[in-house]
Parts: C-alpha cells; sequence; structure tokens
C-alpha cells in the first residue's frame, strides 16, 4: 500500500512508498504520441 506506516509508537518506524515495490526507472505505462493540437475555426474546411 502506498503511504502505509508501520512499527510501535515509542520504536522503529517504517513507511512504505510507491518504489518500495515499484521501479521509478521502468514506468508500467508505454509513453503516447499526443494528439495535434486542435484547428483554428478560420483554418477549418467548409
Amino acid at each position: 500500500m502506498h503511504g502505509k506506516r508501520v512499527g510501535q509508537w515509542n520504536g522503529e518506524r517504517t513507511y512504505l512508498l510507491c518504489v518500495h515495490c515499484h521501479n521509478p526507472h521502468s514506468p508500467r505505462f508505454k509513453p503516447i504520441k499526443p494528439l495535434p493540437p486542435p484547428q483554428r475555426p478560420s483554418e477549418m474546411k467548409r
């Protein structure tokens, strides 16, 4: 769980972050190509 805290009140504590389970250098989702920008009304075909 992201952000989970475990440990004792007066002892050692552990804070689990995303990178404890996931590799930050190898994202799960592959990059996507962005869509072209929208056309201005003056540039639209009639």
